[in-house]
């Protein structure tokens, strides 16, 4: 077996890891498939323009998706739906991938958009050294929406965490 195809099934386990975690809120899982130095990028949504650098960062960003979305009533089954990534290596230790996902709730389609990945290999394991998660569409009923005016009203009265 090559090592470029033993490398795509690690890849593909690593953005499946990531849904599975996403999706049942195991924050310090997901925080395990970033590099120590890891960066998260949100482009477009109720996060848009916010950079979280490290682990420790990583975590407090997600704990506090968790957090608003039980703020403003979400709850019951979240699904994440991911395409298979297009992949290029630039090394042995190297690559980057472009998916495409699409957020489910009970009620149907929630968002929707691409991640841009940077990733590399650490060890035996592939790891994202940075992630781009951009929402290019919501649905009218979207927790973005209610999110994203939850953060509004947090700055506006100097409650942002």
């Amino acid at each position: 077996m090559s090592e470029s195809h033993t490398a795509d099934g690690d890849i593909r386990r690593l953005h499946a890891g990531y849904v599975f975690f996403a999706d049942r809120a195991r924050i310090d899982d997901l925080v395990g498939l970033f590099t120590p130095d890891g960066v998260y990028r949100n482009v477009g949504g109720a996060y848009d323009g916010l950079v979280h650098s490290g682990a420790p960062a990583i975590r407090k960003y997600l704990a506090s998706v968790v957090t608003d979305l039980g703020a403003v009533g979400v709850t019951g089954t979240h699904r994440h739906h991911v395409s298979p990534a297009y992949v290029e290596f630039s090394g042995a230790r190297e690559a980057r991938a472009e998916s495409y996902f699409l957020a489910l709730r009970a009620s149907g389609p929630d968002h929707w958009g691409v991640y841009r990945d940077r990733l590399v290999r650490l060890g035996d394991h592939w790891r994202f050294a940075e992630r781009v998660c951009r929402i290019e569409g919501t649905s009218a009923d979207s927790w973005q929406h209610e999110v994203g005016e939850l953060r509004r009203v947090r700055a506006s009265t100097g409650a942002m965490r």
